[in-house]
């Protein structure tokens, strides 16, 4: 398509816009204007031709008003008078040729003519009228008007006196009928001189359709048969008349009406369409405005398309330079029409745009070509319209087939002789012939070096823009091959030994239960074996405590009992009163001492029975929270005193609980002692927290917490695993926890859950209903 400069597209524009907008609105003021024009000259030949019918009624009226006073004559007037008038009618510049008075039977009683024709009107005194055709018509439509004057008007005839056309108007009263005879050349001529000399013509017709008159001498039309048209028979019928009337080759516009008297046909008719001088004159004035307006849009357009290129070019010139890969710095400033301000901002939009998309193209072409050249799967492009011309081979397709990049680059697949075997390469073109895709094929290639390889290949047809390219993807399988084929043989080998070693197996599975239920029943007894020892410590503890209380009072008795002895040997040899009061303060020394201690030991006894048949039974009974936690510490005392390390305890006095105050005092037992062994490894000081709560819902919280060095994360999940220890060979047996967890969950109907991290301390929280459940609904764990 050929292209124009924006200047001349502009000039044309708007050169169009403006004859475009002209030629609507000539056209629509010509298809306005034109019906109008055509419409306007119908109505006017409707007037002419009514005004005409008018007229020939007027001058008809006046013949009739000139035959009455002689339908009023009677039959007794003299001859001499009825003869007198009638010649008077029929003066030489009358509008009568002739006039007859006839007599009912058809019989010439009078008759009237101008001088020329007097010497004839002898002959036509007594003629016989009967047989005239207008007399009989006369005669007939007169039957039954008897008294009354009727006038009745004939057609076109031929005269009996002058031989010419002649039209008759005949009257019927008193007994006598009046004839009088009319020449048709003057009536006509009177018609033709009343119309005016215009482009319309007027043609009288009549009531047989032959041509009487025009208004015009030159008109076409004198010996056709109007009775055929189809204005004739309208205006004859009395019905609306046709548009136009084609007549004798020519398009015409039609006015017509009937006159009342002679029933002659007046017709007006005038040229229609291009022959209406208004016509041509409204169609001229169009055309003469159109080419004005050609010819001013010719001289303007020129200078609004310069303004308005003088306004783009600036852009235009931008965009060359974008167009050349040159983005510009500098914009226009900004004028006075919006859209060429909008086309620029949208313009350095674009090149932002652009600079931003090329970098980013440009970086992904980057990593693009760094991952496909770093894919550790062989790959190869190819040009799919040029017999598959190498494009581009990676890094590992040139180690796969010992083949440098350079080498293959360019090469077609015929010159690149990859294929071990024809037919493979046969099967690859008629797969990606038929689908475009060719998924896990394997086939034997010939590397670089000449060795022969097993190949899955995988390759794809994409459309990237214009270019058509075959995307290739393999993955040496010779050794996994090798290894199936190895592995083949040892699955055969291996069912063998299957077969074999079943049987040895399920004799090793008897074995294997008969080992489990054995240490079920030895964990049972570690176990029992730890409570055990748990409360044999606690005996050896108490045992310990109880030798001092026990050792002072023994201690102190012994003392007064050698002071007794002293003071009965003096008894005899007489005492002063200084060894009465010296004999009587160590008897009272003695006594506090022994009292005080053996006072201590029975509390230490009666809290080592409580404890002890606590733990060593499964009791239930209500008990205070506070005061069991402080029988447990008071039996913990010989081993704590031991270390450097603190025991405080916040509980609430009047804390009940209905539960199992011996599996209560072994978790708390367990933890406390978890706490010294593993939690203040190596650390010369520490604090153990015991702490309890109650809620509105029957629960208490009992929380045992210390600032040791904390549970490895990676040790948590496993703490109530039973026999798992952090100190296993150094004195951990790993069932602490593990009691202690069957004790809160099976016994205590409670949950123990544990809050640590690595040197921020361990805190075990274990919630308690205050009332436990019966055995019967613990869950079991």
């Amino acid at each position: 398509m050929r292209s124009i400069s924006l200047r001349t597209w502009i000039g044309l524009l708007l050169g169009s816009v403006v004859l475009l907008t002209f030629l609507i609105v000539g056209c629509v003021l010509l298809i306005y204007r034109l019906p109008q024009i055509e419409a306007n000259l119908r109505s006017h030949m409707q007037i002419r031709a009514e005004s005409v019918a008018n007229l020939l009624d007027y001058y008809t009226a006046g013949i009739e008003a000139q035959l009455r006073p002689l339908a009023g004559f009677s039959r007794e007037h003299p001859k001499n008078e009825l003869h007198e008038y009638l010649e008077a009618l029929v003066h030489n510049d009358g509008d009568f040729e002739a006039v007859f008075m006839i007599t009912p039977d058809g019989r010439v009683q009078g008759v009237g003519l101008p001088d020329k024709s007097r010497a004839a009107g002898r002959t036509l005194y007594g003629a016989d009228f009967s047989q005239n055709p207008f007399f009989r018509e006369l005669k007939d439509s007169a039957e039954g008007r008897e008294g009354k004057v009727h006038a009745l008007w004939s057609d076109r005839n031929l005269s009996i006196l002058t031989g010419k056309h002649a039209v008759g108007v005949a009257m019927s009263t008193g007994g006598r009928i009046i004839i009088g005879e009319l020449s048709l050349d003057r009536v006509l001529d009177m018609l033709s001189q009343s119309v005016d000399d215009s482009d319309s013509v007027i043609s009288i017709i009549d009531r047989r359709g032959q041509w009487l008159s025009s208004s015009r001498h030159d008109a076409p039309g004198m010996y056709f048969n109007y009775a055929v048209l189809p204005s004739f028979l309208a205006i004859v019928s009395g019905k609306p008349l046709p548009q136009y009337e084609d007549f004798l080759g020519q398009r015409l516009l039609i006015g017509g009406v009937l006159s009342s008297r002679l029933n002659w046909v007046i017709s007006s008719a005038a040229p229609a369409g291009w022959d209406i001088v208004e016509y041509r004159m409204t169609v001229g004035l169009v055309l003469a405005g159109f080419v004005g307006a050609l010819l001013l849009s010719f001289a303007l357009a020129p200078a609004g398309a310069n303004y308005v290129v003088k306004l783009v070019q600036p852009l235009i010139n931008h965009s060359h330079r974008i167009a050349g890969g040159d983005y510009p710095q500098e914009w226009p400033r900004p004028g006075m029409i919006r859209e060429l301000n909008r086309l620029s901002g949208d313009l350095r939009r674009m090149v932002n745009a652009m600079r931003s998309r090329e970098a980013a193209l440009r970086q992904n072409e980057q990593k693009l070509e760094t991952i496909f050249h770093a894919s550790p799967a062989a790959m190869l492009v190819a040009d799919a319209r040029q017999g598959f011309r190498v494009l581009d081979v990676n890094a590992a397709w040139s180690h796969e087939m010992r083949r440098a990049r350079a080498d293959v680059l360019g090469l077609d697949s015929d010159m690149l002789g990859v294929w071990a075997d024809e037919a493979d390469r046969d099967r690859f073109s008629a797969i990606l012939g038929a689908g475009g895709v060719v998924e896990d094929m394997e086939a034997w290639l010939m590397r670089g070096d000449g060795q022969r390889a097993l190949a899955r290949i995988s390759a794809r047809i994409a459309q990237i823009g214009d270019e058509r390219l075959l995307l290739v993807t393999l993955v040496d399988i010779t050794e996994q091959r090798r290894i199936e084929q190895q592995i083949l043989q040892l699955n055969a080998e291996l069912e063998e030994r299957v077969a074999e070693r079943t049987e040895a197996l399920s004799m090793s599975n008897d074995e294997l239960e008969a080992t489990v239920e054995n240490l079920k029943l030895t964990q049972k007894q570690l176990v029992q074996s730890e409570k055990i020892a748990s409360l044999g410590s606690l005996v050896a503890g108490v045992a310990h405590e109880l030798s001092t209380p026990v050792g002072n009072a023994l201690m102190a008795t012994s003392t007064l009992a050698d002071c007794l002895r002293n003071f009965s040997a003096r008894k005899d040899a007489g005492m002063r009163r200084s060894d009465l009061e010296s004999f009587l303060e160590v008897v009272g020394s003695a006594c506090d001492i022994s009292e005080r201690n053996l006072h201590r030991a029975s509390e230490l006894v009666g809290s080592f029975k409580q404890v002890a048949v606590d733990q060593s039974s499964d009791q239930r009974r209500r008990f205070e929270l506070a005061e069991v936690v402080r029988e447990i510490i008071l039996t913990l005392q010989p081993t704590l005193k031991r270390t450097p390390y603190r025991l405080e305890t916040d509980i609430p006095a009047g804390l009940m609980l209905d539960s199992y105050p011996g599996a209560l005092g072994q978790v708390l037992t367990n933890l406390i002692n978890n706490a010294i062994l593993h939690g203040f490894a190596g650390r010369d000081h520490g604090c153990v927290r015991i702490s309890a709560s109650a809620d509105d819902d029957g629960f208490v919280e009992l929380r045992v917490g210390d600032d040791g060095c904390g549970i490895r994360p990676e040790d948590q999940p496993r703490i109530f695993d039973p026999f798992f220890t952090t100190r296993l060979g150094s004195g951990g047996s790993g069932l602490g926890l593990h009691i202690s967890h069957n004790a809160v969950t099976r016994v205590l109907g409670g949950v123990i859950s544990l809050v640590s991290g690595t040197g921020e301390g361990a805190l075990f929280s274990i919630l308690l209903p205050q009332v436990a459940p019966r055995p019967e609904k613990v869950a079991p764990a």
